[in-house]
């Protein structure tokens, strides 16, 4: 009974002295976490990406001949088919955010152009419609629609 005795207060000894040990490994632990987040805090990020440097003026578009030279010079020597529409989407600043040729049938260029503009919204300040004679900007006769935008667009937009 004895042996049961001293194992019984061990025990109760042992139990006492438990929470002594783990109220120090706690403060350790929450000493740690302090650091870790502290180095974290003041460790050095990685150097951001230098910011883009402004398009030349010859690679800025702001006419609708520059912007078929730059995207379809074809067009300038081969010319297009009659019923073919080239349109472009410009930022306020003259740059291309959008280009696309399309193919449309003899009285559906205003609906495609319009399907093809929806997505914009507001954010279209106008829209020219430019209809070249034959000889002034290729063999044929090209039209070019000419959407001009509010805004600068967040991110690029790819057609």
């Amino acid at each position: 009974m004895m042996a049961r005795a001293s194992a019984a207060s061990g025990d109760a000894a042992t139990r006492a002295a438990a929470p002594r040990r783990r109220l120090p490994s706690l403060a350790t632990g929450i000493i740690a976490c302090a650091a870790l987040a502290l180095a974290a805090c003041t460790a050095p990020t990685p150097a951001s990406p230098a910011p883009a440097a402004a398009p030349a003026a010859a690679d800025t578009p702001a006419t609708p001949l520059g912007a078929i030279q730059q995207y379809y010079p074809q067009v300038l020597t081969t010319g297009i088919p009659e019923n073919f529409i080239i349109l472009f989407v410009v930022s306020p600043g003259g740059r291309v955010v959008r280009h696309e040729m399309l193919n449309t049938m003899p009285g559906s260029g205003g609906i495609q152009v319009e399907q093809v503009l929806a997505p914009y919204g507001l954010a279209l300040a106008g829209l020219n419609v430019i209809r070249k004679k034959p000889g002034e900007m290729g063999p044929h006769a090209v039209n070019i629609a000419w959407a001009e935008l509010n805004f600068e667009p967040a991110a690029p937009v790819t057609p």
